[in-house]
C-alpha cells in the first residue's frame, strides 16, 4: 500500500515536472520573441512632452507589433549619470534610446544650434518640419553616432519679470535673468542682462528671494514650477516672435536599432514620420497656450515690445549669430550655407507664409 503511493505520488510529481518544463519552454519563447528598448531621460513621466508623446508612442509600438516591441521608459535619470551625459549614453549603448535637451552640452550639436539662435526659430512646426528636411544633409554630421528618430522645440522662450515692467531694450540692463542654456545666455549678455544659470527646479526660490529678476522661459514649464503666481510680467517681441527656443531629440543607438528585425525596424521608422513632428508641435504649442492662460488668469501682464524695441534687440543679438557662425566654420562647417537654409525651411514653413 506505502509502495503503491509513493508511485502514485512519484508519477504525480513527474507529470506536474513535465507540465513545468513544458510551461516554462513557452514563456521562454515568448520572452525570446519580446523586444525590450531602455529610454533614459531626464525629465519625469509627468511632463507633456512624455505623457502626451512619448509614452502614446511607445504604446502605439508596443500594440502594432502585437507585443513584441516594448520600450520602457526611465523618468529623471534613473538609469544613473547626469543629463548632460545622455547624449553618450545612447551612443555607447549603456541605452538604448534618449529624449533629451541638446543645451546640455553646448558645441557637441553645433549645426543644430542654429535653430537656438536669436530670432531663427519662426513657430514651433515650422522648426519642427526645418529640422527634418535638414537632418539627411545640412545637419547630418552633429549625428553621425546616432539613430535620430525625431528632433523638435519647444514653443519658445519669453522673458517673465518678476517686478520690472520692461517696455524698451535698454531697460534690460543689469537685469538678472535665468538663462536656459549656452547661446540664450550669449544672447542676455549681447542685450546688457546678467544672466543666471540654474537648473529649473531651482527658479521659483531663486526668484522668490530676489536672487533673479527674470527668466527666459517656455510657457508651458510655468505652471509646473509654480512661476506663475511670482512673475508680474511677460515681456514678448514685436511679431508674435519668441527670440530663441531649444532643440530636443529622441536618438536610438545604432546597433540596437540593426539589431532589431526588420519588421521592427520599420515600424519604428514608420512611426517616427512626419506626423510625429508635427504631433510634437501640437504637444508643445497646447501647452504653452495652457501655460499663457493660466498667467492671464492670474491677473499678470502681458507687454509686447513695440517693433522698434524689438529691432534693437535683434541687431544686439547678430553679434551671437557671428560668433556662432565663427566657430563653425573654424570646426569646418558651412555656417552660411546652414543658417541660410534655417531661414529659408523656416518661412516656407511658418503658418503666416504667404499672407
Amino acid at each position: 500500500m506505502i509502495i503503491e503511493t509513493w508511485c502514485r505520488l512519484r508519477a504525480g510529481m513527474t507529470a506536474f515536472a513535465l507540465l513545468a518544463t513544458m510551461v516554462a519552454g513557452s514563456t521562454s519563447e515568448l520572452r525570446a520573441d519580446e523586444v525590450r528598448l531602455k529610454l533614459h531621460t531626464y525629465v519625469p513621466l509627468s511632463v507633456p512632452p512624455m505623457q502626451h508623446l512619448l509614452k502614446p508612442w511607445a504604446d502605439h509600438l508596443s500594440q502594432a507589433s502585437g507585443g513584441k516591441l516594448k520600450i520602457d521608459i526611465y523618468p529623471l535619470m534613473q538609469l544613473g549619470g547626469r543629463q548632460p551625459q545622455l547624449v553618450d549614453q545612447v551612443k555607447d549603448g549603456v541605452v538604448d534610446m534618449v529624449w533629451t535637451l541638446l543645451g546640455a552640452t553646448p558645441g557637441r550639436f553645433p549645426r543644430t544650434e542654429v535653430f537656438e539662435l536669436p530670432f531663427t526659430h519662426r513657430s514651433t512646426l515650422a522648426t519642427n518640419l526645418a529640422l527634418r528636411d535638414m537632418l539627411p544633409k545640412e545637419l547630418a554630421d552633429d549625428f553621425k553616432d546616432y539613430k535620430i528618430l525625431l528632433l523638435h522645440v519647444h514653443a519658445g522662450n519669453a522673458i517673465h519679470m518678476k517686478d520690472a515692467a520692461v517696455e524698451r531694450f535698454d531697460q534690460f540692463k543689469l537685469k538678472k535673468i535665468r538663462s536656459p542654456g549656452q547661446i540664450s545666455t550669449e544672447m542676455l549678455e549681447a542685450i546688457g542682462a546678467t544672466p543666471i544659470a540654474t537648473t529649473l527646479t531651482d527658479v521659483s526660490s531663486m526668484m522668490s528671494r530676489g536672487v533673479i529678476d527674470g527668466a527666459l522661459l517656455p510657457f508651458d514649464v510655468l505652471p509646473s514650477i509654480k512661476l506663475n503666481s511670482l512673475v508680474r510680467y511677460h515681456v514678448l517681441m514685436a511679431g508674435d516672435q519668441r527670440p530663441t527656443t531649444a532643440v530636443f531629440m529622441l536618438a536610438m543607438n545604432k546597433k540596437s536599432y540593426e539589431s532589431l528585425s526588420p519588421d521592427l525596424q520599420k515600424l519604428i521608422d514608420d512611426s517616427t514620420g512626419i506626423e510625429m513632428s508635427k504631433k510634437a508641435a501640437e504637444v508643445m504649442d497646447r501647452f504653452d497656450q495652457l501655460g499663457m492662460k493660466a498667467s492671464k488668469d492670474g491677473g499678470a501682464t502681458f507687454i509686447t515690445l513695440s517693433a522698434e524695441e524689438t529691432a534693437k534687440v535683434r541687431q544686439a543679438s547678430e553679434s551671437v549669430v557671428a560668433a556662432w557662425a565663427k566657430k563653425l566654420d573654424a570646426a569646418g562647417g558651412n555656417a552660411q550655407q546652414v543658417l541660410s537654409r534655417a531661414q529659408e525651411l523656416g518661412a516656407k514653413y511658418s503658418p503666416k507664409a504667404g499672407q
